[in-house]
């Protein structure tokens, strides 16, 4: 019995390693974009109920308003998902595919998915400022300050 169990451990060990490579790579990617669907889908569903309550108002008060409410922090979490995606998802698509011997070792792949994942965490920055006014008018007034 004890024979049996060493002589699979290694393929144990080996389905083991690529069950977490799996979770370990490709579920935060999965995590964000079920996470950023479930966002978009409660914000459309407060301003179906925000709406509906505006036009009664209107109704009510023989006036039309309109308040459309611009959501920055949605904007910038959607860019970061998706530099987030474009960025890691080759890398680490690859890698699994790799070890899971799917695909054969390509150098040269590897160093643009490689590029492209190293590139993501300095790009997440300049997504936020150019998403966000605020940050952006005082980048602007500082570069000309100290020009």
């Amino acid at each position: 019995m004890d024979s049996d169990v060493c002589e699979n451990a290694p393929n144990i060990l080996l389905e083991w390693e690529k069950f977490t490579m799996v979770l370990v790579y490709e579920f935060p990617v999965v995590l964000m974009t079920a996470s950023w669907v479930y966002i978009a889908y409660k914000r459309r569903l407060q301003r179906r109920i925000l709406s509906r309550v505006a036009t009664a108002h209107e109704t009510m008060e023989g006036h039309h308003t309109h308040h459309h409410h611009k959501s920055v922090g949605f904007l910038v979490l959607t860019f970061l998902l998706v530099s987030a995606i474009v960025c890691w998802t080759p890398y680490e698509t690859y890698y699994v595919l790799f070890t899971f011997g799917i695909i054969e070792e390509n150098p040269k792949l590897i160093s643009i998915t490689l590029a492209l994942y190293i590139v993501q965490p300095a790009l997440d920055p300049v997504l936020i400022i150019l998403t966000t006014s605020d940050l952006r008018r005082w980048i602007k007034e500082t570069v000309v300050k100290c020009i």
